[in-house]
């Protein structure tokens, strides 16, 4: 049986601005029709400098397309694909190639996502596990997880958890997860988190016909963290734990239930081990995204 680590949770909703008459929001998306697809354009950014190495950063920018297909046991499958890859990697000013990110363009994968809904924060509803379409790729498996399982993960039915219903312009609402699973980067073995959440509808407009949510998000965070990086073409794996901040702002389109766009921050300052040396380090963490025409 895999074992998913345990969430807890601490939520309590306020109003900043109350009046009986305001508007409320469902920001979830309860009914995903089967054969929707979504397509989004993403760049993302870790970085981090180690002592008597230098300054490291790995970025990317790619294309990804998913498809809606339905239930499968006790599952939503999802088809996911990445194209138009490019990657800027580097070491001390030194540029490093990628070979899991050019080896996952325009291979399809299948996410899995829980459809009981056992979480008390976000429904269970991340990916579980993932399945290459053709079974040749499994090599590739902890590259896909990097790209769907990454520090934020996909959420499927609850975007900014399962408590944002029955929200108006002004509300926040906080919640608190523990020992969620992500991957740092490509090819990094599994990592940690736990964090504290507020999450605020700063308002709300009608943009092109769609009806668009302002959703800020503040995070506090604990993690623990394993991270390959390759330095000279050497694998190295930097292991240790850090506490930090994470800071988004999504605009979501609830005319179709999904991202119109999005941008976060992360910064984790921590003390961490490579080689039997211990070192002091921040990383910082970027991403956007947009919806792709």
């Amino acid at each position: 049986m895999k074992y998913s680590p345990p969430r807890i949770l601490l939520v309590f909703v306020f109003s900043i601005v109350f009046c009986s008459e305001d508007e409320k929001y469902n920001l979830v998306n309860e009914n995903p029709v089967v054969g929707e697809i979504f397509k989004y354009k993403f760049s993302e950014e870790i970085s981090f400098t180690i002592p008597d190495i230098g300054y490291i950063q790995y970025a990317w920018t790619f294309t990804t397309i998913m498809e809606y297909l339905g239930k499968e046991g006790d599952f939503y499958k999802i088809k996911a694909m990445i194209s138009e890859v490019e990657n800027k990697n580097y070491v001390n000013g030194m540029e490093i190639l990628d070979p899991y990110r050019d080896a996952m363009e325009d291979k399809p994968c299948y996410l899995f996502i829980p459809i009981h809904n056992n979480d008390e924060i976000f429904g269970n509803d991340e990916v579980d596990h993932i399945e290459p379409v053709n079974p040749e790729h499994n090599y590739l498996l902890d590259a896909f997880g990097g790209a769907y399982m990454n520090v934020t993960p996909l959420h499927f039915k609850y975007p900014f958890s399962r408590f944002a219903v029955n929200v108006s312009v002004g509300d926040s609402w906080f919640s608190a997860y523990d020992s969620a699973r992500i991957y740092m980067n490509i090819g990094s073995p599994q990592s940690f988190v736990s964090g504290k959440s507020t999450w605020t509808l700063k308002k709300v407009k009608t943009k092109r016909g769609r009806k668009i949510a302002y959703v800020d998000l503040i995070e506090e965070l604990n993690l623990e963290a394993r991270i390959l990086a390759v330095f000279l073409n050497e694998k190295r794996l930097i292991v240790g734990a850090g506490t930090g901040k994470m800071e988004s702002s999504t605009k979501w389109d609830m005319t179709n239930n999904s991202i119109y766009s999005s941008r976060m921050s992360t910064r984790v300052k921590g003390d961490f081990e490579m080689d039997g040396n211990i070192f002091s380090s921040t990383f910082y963490l970027r991403q956007i995204i947009k919806k792709a025409d």
